[in-house]
């Protein structure tokens, strides 16, 4: 982990391209977790009790 930290670190040249890199990240993770929690609303059954991981 701290190896792939710093292999990540020192593949931007400066640190407004890690910090801009960062709130991609950021966001497509957050859009991930959106869709994810709309799929499992929008499930019945036994996905009904995974709706505490849902995002609201």
């Amino acid at each position: 982990m701290v190896t792939a930290t710093f292999a990540m670190r020192n593949a931007y040249a400066s640190a407004e391209e890690l910090t801009a890199a960062r709130e991609a990240a950021r966001v497509a993770h957050d859009d991930f977790v959106a869709v994810a929690g709309g799929y499992l609303r929008q499930q019945e059954g036994p996905a009904e009790g995974l709706a505490c991981w849902a995002v609201s």
